[in-house]
């Protein structure tokens, strides 16, 4: 056997790799929709009548941070509003940054959703949207101290803000980001749960796709991407007991005395929602349970912002590590929890890749070389057809979600979309490698990351909106110049150095 026969069958093996692993997933993909994504038909009589017997219905505080959200916060605190839930039983807890409103008094996340909670508070007579600005000062833990310092601004840092507000008799909290689109059904559910089971952790998909038609096209592989990943591994993950398991960073549940227990989350994580998930497992042996409710959102707007997140998230992973390391889990769960961390830029370029060699192996006729077996004939072709079909994965799931791009598109946009995603699947296979690869070699080099890249959000305001005109008001009777802020920011801090100091 010579040695172009042996690197031939090790590329046919990595080849074969990479086509069943895209199968294992479809095939999981489509036994979890009749399974774990499968929407239960919940009556909200039904659950008051479990809560009149457990003491009460559940109270749950939906935290959304909410940093430079101007263009997207409006409609999530409206569509947080939607849910088919008492209002009674549940509040909004907007976290914006200080910083954000001292850089610009005008147009800010506090001020729009300051306006926002005051118009629903008085719609249901009680504080049902509230709004917590991080102080700069705010050093990050929970619960932290305003020790007067101008600390960097992160989502784990407002969580902890927020968290502080958090009063006693709130249940469970809900995390979402600022740009949100939740199901209307989604509490009624977690309720029920909470009632029968006493869960205290719950993960939900996402399926980040809003603002595919207002983002340029690898950011539509990617949002299908970790929709596709959503739909096909995530859900098992939750239902497998006493494995660690990573949250999502939106959609999540946890119960309060329990994140309070646990110190909150990690200010300092690149990713907050993994580390916490690490946390659960290595300090309370806790394991999210899954819900079927998705999360709509938006997905980077161009191939920079798709990057520098992408990156971010992979160099998050490497920051944990050394606490994986640490943890008791079992052994070979261990290693191959940190093989998959290590071997991620690998995986990307062979294993994912490895079903585009099937043509290149057709064409370049490097078949022919082949010894003359008829096995090794039908296997080689089996790869061929997989490969080929390896191209048609994008566009199935855009044929799943675009229910929630665009309701009803029309066939030819459908039929262009398609054909766009298809051929520009293998370009981007390669692409999506990239952030992977460039967080490893800056984690090899001890090039830290040591600043929160925030990924920005495409916007979302309606036009026709009464809101300018009541956020120039709110401008014109709160300051006339930025010196007035700077005052009034100088006397929040002093205040709050002066309540932290007694």
């Amino acid at each position: 056997m010579t040695l172009t026969t042996i690197l031939l069958y090790l590329v046919m093996i990595l080849f074969g790799v990479g086509v069943v692993n895209l199968y294992r997933h479809l095939l999981d993909m489509y036994r979890f929709e009749k399974t774990y994504l499968k929407k239960p038909d919940i009556d909200v009589r039904n659950v008051l009548a479990k809560a009149f017997r457990n003491g009460g219905l559940p109270y749950f505080t939906i935290m959304v941070p909410a940093r430079e959200e101007v263009g997207v916060i409006e409609n999530t605190i409206r569509r947080l509003e939607q849910f088919d839930y008492p209002k009674y039983s549940y509040e909004i807890l907007i976290i914006t940054d200080e910083r954000e409103a001292l850089s610009n008094p005008g147009e800010n996340t506090t001020n729009v959703a300051r306006i926002v909670a005051q118009e629903l508070n008085e719609k249901y007579h009680r504080e049902f949207v509230k709004v917590a600005v991080v102080p700069v000062a705010f050093d990050g833990y929970y619960s932290g101290q305003i020790n007067g310092e101008n600390n960097r601004s992160t989502k784990g840092r407002a969580l902890n803000w927020g968290l502080r507000q958090i009063p006693d008799h709130v249940d469970m909290i809900g995390v979402y980001d600022a740009d949100a689109r939740i199901h209307p059904h989604l509490l009624k559910f977690v309720a029920s749960r909470r009632l029968e089971l006493n869960i205290d952790v719950i993960q939900g998909p996402v399926y980040p796709v809003s603002n595919y038609h207002k983002v340029t096209t690898v950011p539509h592989f990617a949002g299908l991407h970790l929709a596709w990943w959503h739909r096909s591994s995530y859900p098992k993950l939750g239902k497998e007991k006493k494995k660690l398991q990573f949250l999502a960073g939106t959609n999540y549940f946890i119960d309060k005395d329990l994140i309070r227990r646990i110190g909150g989350w990690d200010y300092e994580a690149l990713t907050e929602d993994a580390e916490l998930g690490l946390r659960l497992y290595s300090q309370e042996k806790r394991f999210a349970k899954w819900h079927p409710y998705e999360e709509i959102e938006q997905s980077p707007k161009n191939f920079r912002a798709f990057f520098h997140q992408r990156r971010r998230w992979a160099e998050g992973f490497l920051q944990l590590v050394p606490q994986i390391r640490k943890t008791k889990m079992p052994k070979w769960d261990r290693l191959s929890i940190l093989s998959r961390i290590y071997t991620a830029p690998l995986v990307w370029v062979f294993t994912e890749v490895g079903p585009i060699l099937g043509p290149i192996l057709y064409f370049t006729h490097i078949y022919n070389k082949i010894p003359a077996s008829l096995p090794l004939m039908i296997y080689s072709y089996t790869l061929l057809f997989g490969s080929i079909s390896y191209l048609a994965l994008y566009p199935l799931m855009y044929h799943k979600l675009y229910q929630y791009i665009e309701p009803k598109p029309a066939k030819s946009k459908r039929l262009l979309q398609y054909a766009k995603l298809g051929l520009l699947t293998i370009p981007y296979w390669l692409l999506q490698a990239l952030p992977e690869m460039s967080a490893m070699k800056r984690y090899l080099l001890s090039q830290k990351t040591m600043v929160w890249e925030k990924t920005e959000r495409t916007d979302e305001r309606v036009p026709g909106s009464k809101l300018p005109d009541k956020l120039a008001e709110k401008v014109f009777k709160d300051t006339d110049s930025r010196d007035n802020w700077t005052r009034i920011w100088r006397q929040n801090q002093q205040f709050h150095i002066r309540r932290a100091s007694k």
